[in-house]
């Protein structure tokens, strides 16, 4: 009896350690998970603190509005003489004498001649006649015919009417030939023409004289507008005559070469040129860009105006692309001069984010070689 009453004495003793036991890691549980708690939210105000301070430095420029701003255009014309022609003969015959390709003749001087050893003798003939008449008076009759053989003579011979260089021929000594044949083809020998079919509007700016650069081979060559044609060529375009000022001698060029031209325009848009790399465009084709504003005033900053240490924050502003030059474009929209917009890195920027600046605008030189914000 009494062994039972021990054994029962030590059963309890050992449940109530284990109650002690089992209640002490209850608390150190919850002390714990308290900690965490404290822990996790001291962590995520240290987050929400570091967040709010901008890690993000951004190149920025200072825009102004430009008037009357300029454009350049380029397009593709080629090399043109001034004049060109097929030459015929005005009657049949066999050719006995032809220019070869590529030679050039002055004025007046023979390209090509047909058979005439016939017709000469007739001529030599009727001019002895005639000699012998004198004494005997006029004789209209042979005058006549002796006028109708040497106007054939001429009629067998292709005499140069300017200055030209022979740049086709389609037949050889001993071929025979008809009016309705062109045994050659010649050009002025003078310094080429530029021609060029324009869009009406640009050849519509153009003004007579006006200089114009063009690049023939690598060169560049300085020319004047010349011509204009008064009627569209083609739909929505016309042809211009650009004169060549600059000396060929030292280029080497051909007829019918393809040259780069280019022109400089003014435009009568109005707007702000900003560097392609600060503009967005968004899925519905708007475009954007991000200018830098003073979190305290919500006021866009001027440079003068910007305190060392106020937060600055991008703000995303919706703008009309009006022209592309290079690597600029002349935008429009909510914007004002002397405001700075985010020039480059625009995709790790987001509309009302906290960010640092570095000014840039005296790096960057917009169309025309003038330095930005100058």
């Amino acid at each position: 009896m009494r062994a039972n009453k021990e054994r029962l004495g030590q059963q309890e003793k050992m449940t109530g350690n284990k109650r002690k036991y089992a209640g002490s890691v209850a608390v150190v549980i919850f002390a714990l998970t308290g900690l965490l708690m404290v822990g996790c939210e001291s962590t995520e105000n240290q987050a929400a603190s570091s967040g709010s301070r901008s890690d993000i430095t951004v190149n920025t420029m200072r825009i102004r509005r430009e008037a009357n701003s300029g454009e350049t255009a380029i397009y593709f014309g080629s090399l043109k003489p001034i004049r060109e022609s097929r030459l015929r003969f005005a009657r049949s015959g066999t050719i006995t004498r032809i220019m070869p390709l590529g030679s050039r003749v002055a004025v007046g001087e023979t390209l090509a001649a047909l058979e005439q050893d016939s017709l000469e003798a007739q001529i030599a003939d009727l001019e002895s006649q005639l000699q012998a008449s004198t004494n005997t008076g006029p004789n209209p009759q042979l005058q006549g015919q002796l006028t109708e053989l040497q106007n054939q003579r001429e009629q067998g011979l292709l005499k140069a009417p300017w200055d030209c260089l022979v740049v086709e021929r389609v037949l050889d000594e001993g071929s025979a030939v008809s009016p309705e044949i062109a045994p050659l083809r010649i050009v002025d020998s003078q310094p080429p023409r530029v021609v060029i079919r324009l869009p009406r509007r640009v050849a519509d700016r153009l003004r007579m004289d006006q200089s114009i650069w063009a690049v023939v081979g690598d060169q560049a060559v300085e020319c004047q507008v010349d011509y204009r044609s008064v009627e569209e060529v083609a739909a929505g375009s016309k042809t211009v005559w650009l004169a060549i000022q600059s000396d060929l001698e030292q280029i080497s060029w051909a007829f019918g070469q393809a040259v780069e031209v280019r022109f400089n325009l003014t435009s009568d848009r109005t707007g702000f040129w900003v560097p392609l790399s600060s503009l967005n465009q968004d899925a519905s084709g708007l475009w954007s860009l991000y200018v830098i504003e003073s979190q305290t005033a919500g006021e866009p900053l001027a440079e003068s105006e910007l305190p060392v240490e106020e937060p600055q924050s991008a703000t995303k502003k919706v703008v009309s692309l009006l022209q592309l030059q290079n690597d600029w474009a002349l935008v429009d929209g909510a914007l004002s001069d002397d405001e700075r917009i985010v020039v480059n890195g625009t995709h790790r920027v987001v509309s009302g984010q906290e960010v640092q600046t570095s000014d840039v605008t005296g790096q960057l030189v917009r169309p025309g070689g003038e330095v930005a914000g100058e």
